[in-house]
């Protein structure tokens, strides 16, 4: 896919390895310090004046680090939206004379922690997770919780050079955009590259295809039509409930997106995670230069596979859908020789029509089992007087591996 999220997310996916561990945890910043600081260990006399649901990250950040009393909404951005506004109150109204405002994740795991300590050790600040219940590591959490703090130490008792002032927050410049769709979705295994960017009506037919989400939204269709929106999609998994909303979040040539989710219901009983596909329309000019999304390839394949040619073949040439293995190449009307990777997959070869078309997009349909090829332009678009025949050959993701190739 163009690019990922979860991969999913993901982000929730990796975050859920930390469900299955009993013990409390540690997060902590760098080794800070030198021969003339306060003690490398010990308990620092902490004020805890937050303690609650933390916000989901794909950029993961745990780290301890210091937030700027004058910015409380900015320090209030680690926290889920519906804690934010008492977050920023309870900021306002501290008495931080002489202390340093300490903020990040305490624990994740499938539930809340009670408690934190802060300690030094070694030179590094760390928030040491108390009161977890004891039913952590016995049972399996289909959503990660993540507890975040805020804390205020004397700033004299943090080793030396720590008081300078981190991030507040994701890293990066939020992007304005819209949420168009947040839907379950077929899941998928955690090593396949997220959906990423979704620039036209293939991409946009891919995306849906590759989860089983029916047709395009005409009003979504028309905005990507238009040349003035993209769509930022991502895959993400094992959260006990849909997300709720979803923010962009730009750093250099990275897109990332941030995830908010319901306040965790302690009573609520999960017994089947839930996986979704999350898309955010925005602006084409606000990701000129994007080269990934969540790390993966903002512009790779969308679709059920990835593409390895698209070549012009004889005019003549007939259409095709069908597995390399059973296809004679040397058959199709002018096909080149291609040096193509090791296959990653199974291996489809097509002969479809288009109009000078660079790339192409494997679009899928669950329901019927089948998978066809969709060539396509990229970047100015080219007028054609007629179609021409152009060979497609693509590696079908190993997950889709059942599907069978058709012709449009």
């Amino acid at each position: 896919m163009r690019l990922r999220i979860v991969a999913l997310l993901t982000l929730l996916v990796l975050a859920l390895a930390a469900c299955g561990d009993g013990s409390d945890e540690t997060t902590s910043t760098g080794p800070l310090g030198g021969p003339d600081d306060p003690p490398a260990s010990g308990t620092l006399d902490a004020e805890v004046l937050v303690l609650a649901e933390g916000e989901y990250s794909l950029e993961g950040a745990d780290a301890v680090e210091v937030r700027d009393p004058d910015e409380p909404a900015a320090a209030a951005e680690i926290f889920i939206e519906t804690e934010r506004d008492a977050v920023v109150e309870t900021v306002e109204a501290a008495d931080l004379d002489g202390r340093t405002l300490l903020g990040g994740v305490v624990h994740i795991g499938c539930f809340l922690a009670d408690g934190v300590t802060v300690e030094v050790i070694e030179g590094a600040v760390v928030f040491h997770a108390e009161g977890v219940d004891d039913k952590e590591g016995e049972v399996d959490c289909v959503r990660a919780v993540v507890t975040t703090a805020l804390v205020s130490v004397a700033t004299d008792a943090l080793p030396d050079g720590f008081d300078d002032e981190g991030p507040t927050g994701p890293g990066g410049d939020e992007v304005p955009g819209e949420v168009v769709q947040i839907d379950p979705a077929r899941p998928e295994a955690d090593d396949v590259a997220g959906p990423g960017l979704v620039r036209d009506r293939v991409d946009y037919e891919a995306l849906l295809g590759r989860y089983g989400l029916g047709e395009p939204d005409p009003a979504v269709l028309a905005r990507l039509e238009s040349g003035a929106d993209v769509l930022v999609a991502g895959a993400v998994s094992g959260g006990c409930e849909l997300p709720s909303d979803a923010t962009v979040v730009r750093t250099d040539t990275d897109l990332e997106l941030v995830l908010d989710y319901p306040p965790v219901d302690p009573d609520l009983v999960c017994d089947e995670a839930v996986s979704a596909l999350v898309v955010v329309a925005v602006s084409s000019a606000d990701v000129e230069g994007i080269e990934t999304v969540a790390d993966d390839p903002a512009d790779g394949s969308t679709g059920v596979g990835v593409v390895q040619a698209v070549e012009s073949v004889d005019i003549d040439a007939e259409p095709l859908a069908g597995r390399l293995a059973d296809t004679d190449l040397a058959a199709i009307p002018a096909a080149p020789d291609l040096d193509l990777p090791a296959a990653d997959g199974e291996r489809l070869v097509f002969v479809v029509e288009a109009c000078q078309p660079d790339t192409a997009e494997l679009v899928a349909d669950l329901e019927a089992g089948t998978v066809r090829a969709v060539a396509q332009q990229s970047g100015d678009r080219v007028d054609c007087d007629a179609l021409s025949p152009h060979l497609v050959i693509a590696d079908l993701a190993a997950d889709h591996a059942d599907l069978d190739p058709v012709t449009a």
